[in-house]
């Protein structure tokens, strides 16, 4: 485990069902069964433990719920969008996406997951006391030299004035999470 850029350690906690896995430095890892009959004391404990260390939390989706694909121009965020909406079974709108850098072939590395899966695991995390920073997946990225970190600035598959009110709103919403 690293340390983050404020001293303290980062944690990993992978949803990995039906088990939850934290990772943490110098220790092994947390296993939370999710069908034991309190999962959530477990979790309280760990969010406790991050409270003080200072420490920041990734969240690690699984890798079936990110699209992971490469798109072109001009508008990579909308092509990346409708490529991810059609394979997610979702709606462009309910995307947060992630454009990585142009490849030699002058297509980008992309990758999206559903907003509502965001909300649903943050909502999950709340309620056991745990707040991450950011959250990612398992599996490869192909394309970006990390990988992208989804649910902190969401940016929506969208454009123009409804871009910018679909941006607004996820930063309010960001904000009132806080």
């Amino acid at each position: 485990m690293s340390r983050t850029g404020t001293g303290g350690p980062e944690y990993r906690l992978l949803f990995d069902f039906p088990i939850l896995s934290i990772d943490r430095a110098g220790a092994p890892p947390v296993c939370v069964a999710l069908d034991a009959a309190e999962p959530s004391s477990a979790l309280h404990a760990v969010a406790a433990e991050i409270a003080r260390s200072r420490g920041r939390l990734t969240a690690v989706l699984p890798e079936n719920e990110v699209w992971r694909g490469r798109v072109s121009g001009p508008d990579f965020a909308r092509a990346a969008g409708e490529a991810a909406a059609a394979a997610l079974g979702t709606e462009a709108t309910d995307l947060s996406v992630r454009i990585g850098p142009k490849g030699p072939d002058g297509l980008r590395a992309a990758a999206a997951v559903s907003r509502t899966t965001l909300s649903e695991a943050r909502d999950f995390l709340a309620d056991a006391g745990l707040a991450p920073a950011g959250f990612t997946a398992a599996g490869a990225f192909p394309g970006f030299a990390t990988p992208p970190e989804f649910g902190g600035g969401m940016v929506a598959a969208r454009s123009g004035l409804a871009g910018a009110a679909a941006g607004l709103a996820a930063a309010l919403a960001l904000l009132a999470w806080l």
